[in-house]
């Protein structure tokens, strides 16, 4: 592309790269795009490449096929981002699970986006081991993000998930996890720092309590604990009964946080399975959950619930949603059988009341058939 660049340019005729704005790379039936070829297509003249989607990475491999690796890297490919495509502001990428990670090659790309910034960030089989890309992508991009997606994402941490809600200018946030991650937020961390949202998935998890504390030692308000005769059990079930309290007032937030989210058009909920002794059973319903906290959410148009909320919902939730979300079209569930759901007469009076909506069942792929 160099000699086509000087080529074109003595005689007065823009070069090939320059009217490349999107770029999308062959899926292959080998092992993808080695990172020096990567290396060399961003050095190439792209001036004006804005998107870019590599579907596979491999790894680098000498003559004999043994893999090896290369500590420049990520510079390298940082300062051929930074040259040959500055305005690159759309990256998609992934590698084959069964190879090692590449993530010097996402991080190193990331890095040198920073003419123009990030706005879209898709990624797949990012783990634990490699938090530091987000931790790249929040330190450099935080004010230019606008839509991250994860896909297959194996985390057990919350941290970098409540970081991506605080950047201000995000309008999508979808993580899809694998079958064995934990990608929920916990109630009392849900904050939004992006008013702007049209796209949201969340998982809620419920706060940690661990019982092992209730025998012995100081509440955390400071007071000693009860009466000197008070058995384990009698200090468990007062501890809890505080902690309900406490699980109410973060509910009631998280919900409120949630709610305040006036120009979002799809939400996808859903909550973490645990075995504590608190439950998410009652927190899309008006009498003792929280859905009342959702009321202006009057640009909703996709309500996906990726946990069963609805069986607990009765006439009076869906005449909620009638009332509040004038724009809603879609009403997907997480279910098994769908007909047997939609047959009920609450979900039948919604459907009677607005011919045009649609419900849809949602099979997550990660969970079998």
């Amino acid at each position: 592309m160099e000699d086509d660049k000087k080529a074109r340019e003595a005689n007065g005729i823009p070069a090939l790269g320059e009217a490349i704005k999107s770029l999308i790379l062959p899926k292959t039936h080998d092992e993808g795009y080695p990172p020096d070829y990567i290396c060399a297509l961003l050095k190439s003249y792209l001036p004006n490449l804005e998107r870019l989607h590599v579907p596979r990475i491999s790894r680098y491999r000498d003559e004999y096929g043994d893999e090896y690796d290369d500590p420049s890297l990520k510079d390298s490919l940082k300062e051929a981002v930074a040259q040959g495509c500055p305005k690159l502001q759309h990256l998609r990428c992934s590698w084959y699970e069964g190879d090692k990670m590449i993530p010097d090659v996402v991080n190193g790309i990331v890095e040198g986006c920073q003419e123009w910034g990030l706005k879209s960030f898709y990624c797949e089989d990012l783990d634990d081991h490699h938090d530091y890309i987000l931790e790249t992508l929040l330190e450099n991009h935080r004010e230019t993000l606008e839509e991250v997606e994860l896909a297959n994402y194996r985390s057990f941490y919350d941290d970098k998930h409540v970081e991506l809600l605080s950047c201000r200018n995000l309008k999508k946030v979808n993580i899809h996890r694998s079958s064995t991650s934990y990608v929920a937020i916990e109630l009392q961390e849900v904050k939004f720092g992006c008013r702007d949202l049209r796209e949201l998935q969340l998982t809620l998890a419920m706060p940690y309590f661990d019982k092992e504390e209730c025998g012995s030692g100081s509440d955390e308000d400071g007071d000693e604990d009860g009466d000197e005769d008070e058995d384990e059990d009698e200090c468990f079930f007062r501890r809890l009964a505080r902690f309900r309290v406490c699980v109410d007032g973060w509910s009631k937030e998280a919900y409120t946080q949630i709610g305040s989210l006036s120009k979002l058009e799809t939400l996808s909920l859903n909550y973490e399975e645990c075995q504590r002794p608190l439950s998410f059973e009652y927190d899309l319903t008006l009498k003792h959950g929280w859905l009342r906290q959702l009321a202006g959410l009057k640009e909703l148009k996709h309500f996906h619930m990726a946990a069963d909320f609805w069986s607990n919902m009765g006439q009076a939730e869906v005449k909620f949603m009638d009332a509040q979300w004038p724009k809603l079209k879609k009403i997907e569930f997480s279910c098994r059988d769908l007909n047997t759901i939609i047959k009920k007469p609450n979900w039948r009076w919604l459907q009677k009341r607005r011919p045009y909506l649609r419900y849809l069942q949602y099979r997550d792929p990660t969970h079998g058939p």
